[in-house]
């Protein structure tokens, strides 16, 4: 045990390897509240709306690709 083990022992036990289910416990957390306060951005939550796709079709995105090297089809 160590300083903590009282704390998260009930949660991740005090064997080999619970410092690691930890620190997964709390990465975990983390990346919920960090998607939480990206919920929380207007610009975040309706950003496939608000940022225009690419190309609208596969032929257009062919036809103006301009990769070096490609050849274009003769017309």
């Amino acid at each position: 045990g160590g300083s903590l083990a009282s704390m998260f022992g009930p949660l991740v036990g005090t064997q080999a390897g619970s410092g690691m289910a930890l620190i997964m416990v709390l990465s975990g957390v983390l990346g919920v509240i960090a998607a939480l306060c990206g919920y929380l951005f207007p610009a975040v939550r309706n950003a496939e709306t608000l940022i225009p796709d690419h190309a609208d079709s596969p032929e257009e995105a062919s036809a103006t690709s301009g990769i070096v090297g490609e050849l274009q089809p003769a017309d």
